[in-house]
């Protein structure tokens, strides 16, 4: 996590180097005390979603309100641990597997009218 937390301090960087190199006002990079958004990465080692008992181990044991959301065949790539107004919340992205279209094999044919449509150029 904290190599991740660095890679994007870099990233933030390198981005307010480029718009300032494009004229753009940035100000002038300030000091944090604290650190709102937690991004966390290798689902299954640094950090684990139970939807059974609904909890989130590797930061604590946090019980968790809308894993339900989440479908079960549903793959975890990241997350966010964000504190927002002194609660928290846990930002998912996860991917799920493509459904394979039925096809029926009848063809359809659509009559759009386009015969008499046509312009002539000169």
């Amino acid at each position: 996590m904290k190599q991740y937390l660095i890679k994007r301090l870099q990233s933030n960087n390198k981005s307010l180097i480029i718009l300032k190199a494009k004229g753009k006002k940035t100000g002038k990079i300030r000091y944090r005390k604290a650190l709102h958004s937690i991004p966390l990465m290798q689902y299954g080692i640094t950090y684990r979603i139970n939807p059974k008992d609904k909890t989130i181990h590797g930061l604590g044991d946090f019980k968790a309100i809308g894993i339900d959301q989440m479908p079960c065949n549903a793959e975890v790539a990241t997350a966010n641990f964000i504190e927002k107004n002194d609660d928290y919340f846990l930002h998912v992205v996860t991917y799920l597997p493509k459904e394979e279209k039925v096809h029926n094999g009848r063809a359809i044919g659509i009559d759009l009218g386009i015969k008499n449509q046509i312009l002539k150029w000169n």
